[in-house]
């Protein structure tokens, strides 16, 4: 979960939870989730009930709850587009799991269980308004983000609605909050408290996410044989994420993740990532509307291009899900907490950080189209059995080298109502 090798690079000590006291608490809903469902697991997947994972979830909110001024739970809401080839996976993986542990039995039964393990919006939606029933009496407050969880922890961070997030998710260090309390062991009331970012890597945090991205996050996959260390090494030499991903491309056998075939498509997708870490789509409960996570000046080229990743704007359904129970948590937390709220001001924008010329970035977007165009009508015609007009694209893309369109159009022309009956119905 997270950047792989990430939380040990970062500076903190082992805090009790006692010592937070009276301060406001955020709380990764989806970690508390997983952890109680791993005594549970049989009953979520094959039961199809979370009954006993909604009341140990409870019990592990107790303390929370018992110390801080006023806690906030917030679960994953709906599915975020930049995400989907990881989600995709990661269900391929359980689906698997899970199969092979109905016809298991035992404590292998047990450890593919828990493989297997996650939950519908209907299951997620209905241990929030058990937990918001039980903690009625208390300053508790609980809904889905718009997407992911981790995002909307930060925007409560930054906008001083919660002082301490809690969360098991690494990526949350990339949003440049103030407090995490990671790791949370219940046994010993205590985790690893983290102020303002500190870690052993970067002073700032802006290189702290290139090099995470560089490294493999949720929305890219790394260069082969590229980890934290190289990554780090490459942002020291080259600063922005896409120098560094052209000084750590020129090393032996680094092929592209999955999916990507070339420089362009690479980097294009290193500047996805990064509007994803910057421009998510978050719930501001106070305005009781949907926003950007950041605001953006500079950086509309981007959002142009690649806003559809950040989520729809429109996503007002995945916080409540038609749930009045929720609707009502989040009334009482705009009415409770408004007096807190402070505004976020402009971040440092990618184009600035990354040291972009917009007339060249505008190019490379346009190359990149180009480019991821013709890989996909290439994949087409290898499956309607042209392996010889295909090795022409294949050999252009590999050598990452500008494809003569002009020479190829004759040929392709002539497929093209084949491909448009096969793939375009």
């Amino acid at each position: 979960m997270g950047i792989t090798g990430l939380n040990e690079n970062m500076t903190g000590q082992q805090t009790s939870l006692k010592s937070l006291q009276n301060k406001s608490i955020g709380i990764d809903g989806h970690c508390l989730l997983h952890k109680a469902a791993q005594n549970f697991s049989q009953q979520l997947l094959i039961h199809k009930s979370v009954i006993e994972i909604a009341n140990q979830t409870y019990k592990y909110l107790l303390q929370f709850v018992k110390y801080s001024k006023y806690t906030i739970l917030v679960f994953d809401g709906g599915y975020l587009p930049a995400k989907r080839p990881t989600n995709e996976a990661r269900k391929i993986n359980r689906d698997r799991s899970l199969k092979e542990a109905i016809s298991s039995s035992g404590s292998h039964q047990t450890k593919l269980l828990q493989k297997s393990i996650s939950f519908t919006f209907e299951q997620v939606k209905d241990v929030a308004e058990f937990l918001i029933s039980k903690f009625q009496n208390e300053q508790f407050y609980c809904f889905l983000s718009p997407f992911e969880a981790d995002a909307q922890l930060a925007f409560l961070n930054r906008t001083n609605l919660a002082d301490v997030i809690i969360t098991l998710d690494s990526d949350i260090y990339l949003y440049g909050v103030d407090q995490v309390l990671f790791n949370y062991n219940f046994g010993l009331n205590s985790g690893k408290l983290v102020l303002n970012c500190e870690n052993t890597l970067f002073t700032e945090v802006q290189q702290l996410k290139n090099c995470s991205i560089l490294s493999g996050c949720d929305y890219l996959g790394s260069l082969k044989g590229v980890g934290l260390k190289k990554a780090q090494q490459a942002i020291l030499q080259g600063q922005t994420a896409l120098a560094g991903s052209e000084i750590l491309k020129k090393g032996k056998n680094r092929d592209f993740p999955e999916g990507i075939v070339n420089m362009s498509q690479y980097q294009q997708r290193i500047l996805e990532a990064l509007v994803v870490f910057q421009y998510q789509r978050v719930y501001n409960p106070i305005d009781n509307n949907i926003q950007m996570l950041s605001d953006c000046t500079q950086d509309q080229i981007l959002l142009d291009k690649f806003g559809d990743i950040i989520g729809e704007q429109d996503s007002l359904f995945n916080v409540f899900r038609n749930s009045k129970i929720i609707q009502d948590s989040c009334q009482q937390l705009r009415i409770d907490l408004k007096h807190n709220f402070i505004h976020i001001g402009n971040n440092l924008q990618i184009i600035e950080a990354e040291k972009l010329n917009v007339d060249a970035l505008k190019l490379h977007i346009i190359q990149s189209d180009r480019l991821e165009t013709q890989y996909q009508l290439s994949v087409k015609i290898q499956q309607v059995q042209k392996p010889e007009i295909v090795s022409k694209y294949h050999t252009n893309l590999s050598n990452n080298n500008q494809i003569n369109y002009d020479s190829i159009q004759f040929e392709t022309q002539i497929y093209t109502s084949i491909l448009d009956a096969k793939f375009l119905q």
